[in-house]
């Protein structure tokens, strides 16, 4: 019984800071892609040429990925969060079962 009790506490704790761990990476990509959205959809043809340079540089920056890394270069967004939760699950139940 202590052994689920203890299982049921660590399995929530690590959920619940994966979640919120890679939901923030998500939020972050997810708001960098808004920018790069807006920001393709602006009327730059009719900017005069000084404008236009800076518009040139921050396409050209937006257009790499921006994401979160923790650890060995885990990218922190909620694709990986199903792998990472998959297989600290089932590490937590070999030590208590196995």
């Amino acid at each position: 019984m202590q052994a689920m009790l203890a299982l049921v506490s660590i399995s929530s704790v690590v959920l619940t800071f994966s979640y919120e761990l890679y939901n923030t990476g998500q939020h972050l990509e997810d708001q960098f892609q808004l920018i790069y959205c807006a920001l393709a959809n602006m009327p730059w043809y009719l900017w005069d040429r000084k404008n236009k340079q800076i518009y040139y540089l921050l396409t050209a920056q937006m257009q790499n990925d921006v994401s979160l890394y923790v650890g060995l270069n885990t990218q922190v967004n909620r694709k990986s969060l199903i792998t990472v939760n998959i297989y600290c699950l089932i590490k937590i139940v070999c030590i208590f079962f196995c």
